[in-house]
């Protein structure tokens, strides 16, 4: 991973050993023994390569991506996922990313489900770094200690 800071690089390792453990996971894994907390990785490894993406580090635009996809590709099994897709989504057009046509797909197709449903998980609260909450207005809606309103999010 070339060009990266120690620290980015270290966290960008970490994402890719978080992916390539999920993705055999979720390959062997038969559906009636998994867990909706093998869904959190992935939403932690996305979340940490959206972070690397300001600097425009190509690895950490695939990461993103393969950890978008993963979790789209489970979204029927666990809705919860399209609404995390969701808050990813805006969190990335928020920042001024621009993502790929293959995310922007994945994107378009969780937008659309979580349009056609009707209870929002409204406690959710998805932690932000510095750089994502600095794009909620303070005391605003959706702000706080721990980081963001998943219902904030969606509503954009």
């Amino acid at each position: 991973m070339g060009g990266c800071g120690a620290t980015d690089a270290l966290c960008l390792q970490h994402c890719e050993r978080i992916l390539e453990s999920s993705e055999l996971y979720w390959e062997l894994c038969a559906s009636g023994y998994r867990s909706i907390m093998c869904i959190l990785p992935l939403y932690h490894a996305a979340a940490v390569a959206l972070t690397q993406m300001e600097e425009y580090r190509h690895e950490a635009y695939d990461l993103f991506e393969r950890a978008c996809s993963l979790m789209e590709e489970h979204a029927e099994e666990y809705p919860i996922v399209l609404y995390l897709l969701r808050a990813l989504e805006v969190i990335a057009k928020d920042m001024g990313l621009h993502l790929s046509s293959a995310a922007l797909r994945t994107f378009r197709k969780s937008s659309l489900a979580v349009c056609g449903m009707t209870d929002v998980p409204v406690a959710i609260v998805i932690p932000v770094s510095v750089g994502m909450i600095k794009l909620i207005p303070t005391g605003g809606p959706g702000a706080g200690l721990m980081g963001i309103k998943v219902e904030d999010l969606v509503s954009k």
